[in-house]
């Protein structure tokens, strides 16, 4: 009820959001928050947070999943599937090698790149450490400075042609904006005219 009263809703979004935005109020519930009470900006950076944080840390502490609707914990349970499936999908065996036509050895060139994928990229992408695995980001800039000296450097070149345009990097950012579209709300309108009856029927 206390949500419904205009200045005491402002009061408490001002005085929380600090608390959210410093991770002091675990995401779980400021997404619950959100959604109940109507305050999409809280709704984004929670989720980004729930897709890397141990679930451990929501079980660990029982009062956390009580905040949480089946549909939320649906939602956000299989975005982490997802981002995980697609992770595995970039890491192994990696992007496919193009080959010139000057190659001399196809396989040689294919197991050289493979490895140096696995190790410089993959494991990173593999991490099974939510919380420590690097951003997808970072995990890019490490496949964009990937050298491969036993490859033949034509095919080296082409196949670095298509890691840096490829949309597969994409994955995370087009996941997080599905799970918020489906868990978005519109923003609560508790203001009243002044003087007004906000029970006029």
């Amino acid at each position: 009820m206390k949500w419904c009263i205009p200045a005491v809703r402002a009061y408490t979004i001002d005085h929380l959001d600090p608390l959210i935005q410093r991770g002091v109020v675990h995401p779980a519930v400021a997404l619950s928050f959100g959604r109940r009470h109507g305050i999409p900006s809280w709704i984004e950076p929670a989720v980004r947070r729930l897709k890397a944080l141990p679930m451990g840390t929501w079980s660990a502490q029982a009062h956390i999943m009580c905040w949480m609707t089946l549909d939320t914990y649906q939602i956000v349970t299989r975005l982490r599937e997802k981002l995980h499936e697609k992770r595995a999908a970039l890491a192994l065996p990696g992007p496919r090698v193009t080959h010139s036509d000057d190659c001399q050895d196809r396989t040689t060139c294919s197991g050289s790149w493979e490895m140096s994928w696995m190790f410089k990229v993959g494991k990173k992408l593999l991490n099974p450490i939510d919380e420590w695995r690097p951003t997808i980001t970072e995990i890019r800039r490490a496949a964009e400075s990937i050298v491969v000296p036993e490859m033949t450097p034509l095919c080296f070149g082409l196949t670095m042609e298509s890691v840096l345009g490829s949309k597969a990097w994409d994955f995370e950012d087009h996941g997080v904006q599905k799970a918020v579209e489906l868990l978005m709300v519109e923003e609560m309108d508790v203001a009243f005219a002044p003087g007004g009856d906000p029970m006029d029927i």
